[in-house]
């Protein structure tokens, strides 16, 4: 796995992604070393299709950041319980100390049923 830096663009990044129910799954967001990030924050939400959120992630509370790199993180037991074989939708959006919002990457997330339970 390849964890190339993303240009930041007023247009988000769309990354779609195919997630294992019952795994830990991370995703980093890369930001130029050009991009001051003191006082910045970033949240990420996942929703149905009808709008009815699924997980919500925010500093602290499964996102985190190091240097330049935004990761956000879905437990196993988070990932667990969220339905299977359906498409939902997510966006990641990062906030800069002047509070100006950014979504920086957008998507679907589809989740595939776990054959091995542990």
């Amino acid at each position: 796995m390849t964890n190339d830096a993303q240009t930041i663009n007023v247009t988000p990044k769309k990354v779609n992604l195919m997630l294992y129910q019952g795994d830990d799954f991370s995703m980093t967001v890369t930001f130029p070393v050009s991009v001051n990030l003191t006082g910045s924050t970033a949240k990420m939400r996942i929703q149905r299709m009808d709008g009815t959120t699924v997980l919500t992630l925010s500093m602290g509370s499964g996102i985190a950041l190091a240097a330049q790199v935004f990761t956000a993180t879905i437990t196993k037991i988070q990932m667990a319980a969220m339905t299977t074989e359906v498409v939902m939708l997510y966006d990641f959006q990062w906030t800069n100390a002047s509070s100006a919002e950014r979504t920086v990457s957008q998507g679907t997330i589809q989740v595939e049923k776990q054959i091995t339970n542990t």
